[in-house]
């Protein structure tokens, strides 16, 4: 019968130890998410609408998440590539455009994409309204990229600073954003004569998309998404981070 020396004891242990490591230290690590969004829905210190209901949900899964900010346009390349796990806060239209990314179909919130003017200047009721105006949006959103088509000029900037400048400097007519995100902006900035127009240019619900890599989470997630909406918690965490009801 075979008897195991110490030695050899030792150098199977080791190798195990060498084995197992890794599978323990990549289960213990976050899945990393990014998304380009800010206030109110994607803030630093995680208190924003997207951080707690991507929190929650996962935490379902018994999943940790880290959240990092990233530009529109480098977040979304990353998440395709599989620098990061995922990327969120992205209309339905992104799955086509990204083939390594997978759709998690429960949307996260409804989003108005709306029109700023500067106060008592006349408002575009629709996209095709925008060719008589001096346009802005940011890089990366893809919505105007496929909707803006004529104007009588457009300037793709890299943030919201950039893009609120632009609009109180006269510099463009119409900044295209988020209302609410806008609006936080707006209340940031009180001197400012930024108004936001009546009505949205585009309602459209705002998924998560995982690298196809993390597939398997994909149903998980949709399912805990709609129990948290079933059970109560998604609509206080909105009221809690946005003051309303969804």
């Amino acid at each position: 019968m075979f008897r195991m020396t110490e030695p050899v004891y030792r150098a199977v242990l080791s190798l195990l130890f060498v084995l197992i490591l890794p599978v323990t230290a990549a289960a213990s690590q976050p899945m990393v998410l990014a998304t380009a969004d800010t206030a109110p829905f994607s803030v630093d210190d995680g208190s924003g609408l997207y951080d707690q209901v991507l929190h929650e949900a996962f935490r379902r899964l018994g999943i940790e998440i880290e959240i990092r900010h990233l530009p529109s346009e480098r977040a979304i390349q990353d998440a395709n590539a599989g620098r990061l796990d995922g990327e969120f806060g992205r209309i339905e239209a992104i799955g086509s455009l990204y083939p390594n990314l997978r759709m998690v179909s429960e949307p996260l919130v409804l989003w108005e994409f709306s029109a700023f003017v500067r106060a008592g200047d006349r408002t575009p009721a629709d996209f095709s309204g925008l060719v008589d105006y001096h346009v802005g949006y940011i890089r990366g959103w893809k919505i105007y990229e496929e909707n803006v088509t004529e104007t009588r000029s457009l300037s793709i900037v890299s943030s919201e600073e950039q893009l609120f400048s632009m609009l109180q400097a006269g510099r463009i007519e119409v900044a295209l954003y988020n209302s609410l995100r806008g609006l936080d902006w707006v209340a940031r900035n009180p001197s400012s004569n930024i108004v936001l127009a009546p009505e949205p240019l585009s309602v459209r619900p705002m998924h998560l998309f995982l690298h196809y890599s993390h597939a398997e989470l994909v149903p998980e997630l949709e399912s805990a998404l709609r129990a948290m909406k079933t059970d109560g918690t998604y609509d206080q965490l909105y009221q809690d981070m946005l003051g309303a009801a969804p």
